[in-house]
């Protein structure tokens, strides 16, 4: 077998472009959900065994949109992954999605898998049209040993897929994971979506100690130098419902070009453009702590409904309290379905100093966020270096106020090749004088 202060996190929906993947790291939530078993209901998915195989293609239900092409059908691979199409992979031993030429992968826990207890695969597909719901339940599968060649580190784990009609979402839901007799050890897998390569694709991402509710999302694939995938290790177990929820940009009624937030004097301002809108009601601001997805309304902003042109919308929240919080737009059209805006974080403290944030996504494939924190007014500059020294671009922000701030690098207008880069900004006191500067890495891969 083989084996800032206050800091802002600003996604632009309409610039970030991975083939015609209408997904986003920006865009990806980690919530605390519930894991329903299917128990009987649907069709079992029956493979030659449990161990490097691939069943015959199953029907989705319905029309599911994903990379620029309309499925209606999916192979299961048993080592965690569907394949959507009618197409078998070449290799049934696909336990390195990204590592593989094989492209529309969705992949919930990629490693190599066989059957635990009395391992099923099932698919059943329930509700009504437009908003059918397709699961695909992996249930009893354990992770391949040979060393040690004792036990596992997981006898049992239990997940699903869920794809959504019209919205295209993505979940992935975790149930039960039962702990294996091999000692703890850190487990590499892969979780996300793939289209037609590597670079086109969205992945999760922890350390083996860290609990899965602290997991995020990276655009492209992940920085293996690191060798930090999703990790995985039979002490840190998901809490059952724990959910990885992927949000297709296609299916807003609406043309997101920005959205922004930023803090003065403790309160949030949050902004937002859109250049399209078609049967449009209502924004619905929610607000969550950080990492946690207990999101809350806190406020509704009417949408000017069906618009070719421009429209700039803002909301202000008053009284913050010191914290990260996360922001994000609830859109709704006037049929009451609703999706979601990319995610806006802000975090807040008592501190008075100048920060530069890692700039997000990193890796960057075309556009990347630089946000940086004044505690004081200052002069700004912000300039851009190879790793040789050359000094790539120098941008004179000039005069700014105490605040949060953040502007767009274009890698791909740059001509940036891959590599890694140093970012800095010079910061110059008004008050004293004094002179600061910060420096961050930067890594490109296109």
């Amino acid at each position: 077998m083989k084996q800032l202060l206050l800091v802002l996190l600003l996604i632009i929906t309409v610039n970030f472009s991975y083939s015609q993947l209408s997904y986003s790291a920006g865009n990806a939530v980690n919530i605390a959900g519930t894991y329903t078993d299917l128990g009987t209901n649907g069709t079992v998915i029956a493979t030659p065994g449990f161990d490097d195989d691939n069943s015959e293609a199953q029907n989705i239900g319905f029309n599911f949109s994903y990379n620029g092409t309309t499925f209606t059908q999916f192979i299961l691979n048993t080592n965690g992954v569907i394949k959507l199409g009618a197409t078998v992979p070449a290799d049934p031993a696909l336990y390195a999605a990204l590592g593989t030429t094989e492209t529309n992968l969705i992949y919930p826990l990629n490693l190599d898998l066989d059957g635990g207890t009395s391992p099923e695969y099932r698919v059943f597909t329930n509700g009504t049209a437009p908003d059918r719901v397709c699961t695909i339940q992996f249930k009893n599968v354990k992770d391949f040993f040979t060393i040690p060649a004792t036990a596992p580190q997981f006898s049992d784990m239990d997940f699903q897929i869920k794809l959504y009609e019209t919205s295209n979402n993505i979940e992935f839901v975790y149930g039960t994971f039962v702990a294996g007799a091999a000692a703890s050890a850190a487990t590499f897998t892969e979780v996300g979506i793939k289209g037609n390569n590597a670079s086109s694709s969205i992945n999760v991402t922890k350390a083996s100690a860290s609990a899965w509710a602290s997991a995020t999302f990276i655009n492209g694939d992940y920085d293996y130098t690191s060798t930090i995938l999703h990790n995985i290790s039979n002490t840190v177990l998901p809490v059952a419902g724990t959910t990885y929820r992927l949000v297709s940009t296609t299916s807003l009624p609406i043309k997101l070009l920005s959205f922004s937030g930023r803090i003065q004097n403790n309160t949030v301002f949050l902004t937002w453009l859109t250049s399209y809108e078609s049967n449009h009601e209502r924004f619905v601001v929610e607000k969550s702590p950080a990492g946690y997805g207990n999101w809350s309304k806190i406020g509704t902003v009417n949408a000017f409904g069906n618009s070719a042109t421009a429209n700039k919308y803002q909301f202000t929240e008053a009284g913050l309290t010191s914290g990260k919080w996360m922001y994000r737009l609830k859109i709704f059209d006037a049929d009451g379905k609703f999706n979601y805006s990319p995610v806006v974080i802000l975090r807040l403290t008592g501190k008075a100093l100048f920060l530069l944030e890692q700039n997000y996504p990193n890796p960057v494939h075309d556009i990347t966020m630089i946000h940086y924190e004044l505690g004081k007014d200052a002069i700004v500059r912000f300039e851009l270096f190879s790793m040789d020294g050359k000094k790539i671009m120098a941008q004179q922000k000039g005069k700014q106020t105490k605040g949060s701030y953040n502007f767009p690098i274009d890698v791909e207008s740059l001509a940036l090749a891959n590599g890694k880069y140093v970012y800095s900004i010079v910061v110059q006191d008004i008050a004293t004088g004094q002179i600061s500067t910060i420096k961050k890495d930067m890594i490109v891969f296109r």
